[in-house]
């Protein structure tokens, strides 16, 4: 496999300054910080300072994804970095100020030219190619912060998620919202489905939903594990899998099995991948490799097995498929109950996949990761303030991305080695 060159990578991230902590927790003038960090997820606050968690390095900023190869960090800059210099050091060609608020995600529009950050109720478009700092537009209409976006096929229309309870579908010419659902807690995240007319969604509550968009409702709501948050989902680039992740360390999976009416889900495995939070899952470009980032100061790479859920027949009865009823399953994992022998373990549990690289180093929270083009290198986003690209073939870090003062949280790569 070709080595990349210097010129093959590029980035944005963001950033955080003190007075933004006020935005995210939802605090007044005074800034007094709560008794809980929202980034541990409800665990006790411990201070380092007024403004820091000790436990995630919390300081009030999300960093956000960008172009190329983009992380996001806890100040209040989008940065650009492309290449790199002989000793492995990331160059930062472009700085976005972001002054409303932090940024807690990015995502690159699909003809490359846009750069969405969401932040603190808004999302901001940006033109990548552009010297001017300023956003084309602003998308308006959530009351918390946004935690996921993602564009359409054709960049027609934009899915985001927020701490406010919706997810909305937002035209990307106007800025105007189409469609808003309802998940009754706060979402974590929120992905398109290749086939452009579904869109799954993950919330604090511990459910997983599916919107078909065709039909304008909930198609499935899936609830892998009792009162357990789902931080994150990711589906396959073929629609073949959809992965979901939760605060317990547990990774779910499923088979997408298109039908006429609607996809159906069916239960492939469960594992536990991390002693710690999940807070960010990704499958790769050609659906080899699964990527998972944890509170535990790593991020691991794991095989995807070719397996399949349970046969057609017994799909109709798979508590996956509908919400399942109260105690439908003895261990709490719903839809579990009925696997695929084949793909058992001799104890009757289902395979975990194998574990192929833990990716160790991070000092702090690995908060989001994006995976290149083919799949042969990994930048990972981490609170100890640097983004990483790393070559998952040796496991080590070839290019190393500074500058921020807070933790990167989030990271977007556009890779420039990408057929257009």
């Amino acid at each position: 496999m070709a080595q990349k060159t210097n010129e093959s990578y590029a980035y944005y991230a963001g950033a955080y300054s003190l007075d933004e902590d006020r935005a995210i927790y939802g605090l007044g003038p005074n800034r007094d910080m709560p008794s809980l960090c929202p980034n541990c997820k409800g665990n006790p606050r411990e201070y380092e300072t007024r403004i820091n968690c000790t436990q995630c390095g919390a300081t009030g900023m999300l960093g956000v994804p960008g172009i190329s190869a983009s992380t996001g960090q806890r100040d209040r800059n989008q940065t650009t970095s492309s290449g790199g210099s002989s000793s492995g050091r990331g160059i930062c060609s472009r700085t976005i100020q972001h002054p409303d608020s932090q940024v807690n995600r990015l995502c690159i529009s699909p003809d490359k030219r846009f750069l969405a950050a969401a932040g603190h109720h808004t999302v901001k478009l940006y033109d990548i190619k552009s010297t001017n700092p300023n956003p084309l537009l602003t998308f308006e209409g959530h009351t918390g912060n946004v935690t996921g976006v993602a564009f359409h096929c054709e960049g027609k229309w934009m899915v985001t998620s927020s701490e406010d309870g919706s997810v909305k579908i937002w035209e990307t010419r106007s800025g105007t919202i189409q469609r808003s659902y309802n998940h009754g807690s706060a979402v974590n995240d929120v992905v398109i489905h290749p086939n452009q007319g579904e869109i799954i969604s993950c919330d604090r509550g511990g459910s997983v939903r599916v919107w078909d968009l065709a039909e304008n409702n909930c198609s499935h709501q899936l609830i892998p594990e009792e009162d357990v948050s789902v931080s994150s989902v990711t589906v396959a680039s073929d629609g073949s899998l959809l992965c979901a992740a939760n605060n317990a360390g547990n990774v779910f999976v499923w088979q997408l099995i298109p039908a006429y009416e609607r996809t159906n889900l069916l239960p492939v495995t469960h594992f536990s991948a991390h002693k710690e939070y999940i807070t960010r899952i990704l499958l790769s470009p050609d659906v080899k490799k699964l990527a998972t980032c944890s509170a535990d100061h790593t991020a691991k790479i794991w095989e995807v097995s070719n397996v399949t859920g349970t046969s057609s027949d017994e799909s109709s009865s798979s508590s996956l498929s509908n919400v399942p009823s109260a105690g439908a399953n003895a261990n709490g994992i719903n839809g579990y109950d009925k696997p695929n022998d084949d793909n058992n373990a001799p104890g009757g549990e289902p395979k975990p996949y194998t574990l192929e690289a833990t990716l160790t180093g991070h000092q702090r929270w690995v908060w989001d990761c994006a995976f290149s083009a083919d799949s042969a290198y990994l930048v990972t986003a981490c609170s100890d303030h640097y983004a990483r690209l790393w070559e998952l073939h040796s496991q080590q870090v070839i290019r190393q991305y500074n500058g921020h003062h807070r933790g990167a949280v989030c990271v977007a790569l556009n890779d420039y080695s990408e057929t257009r």
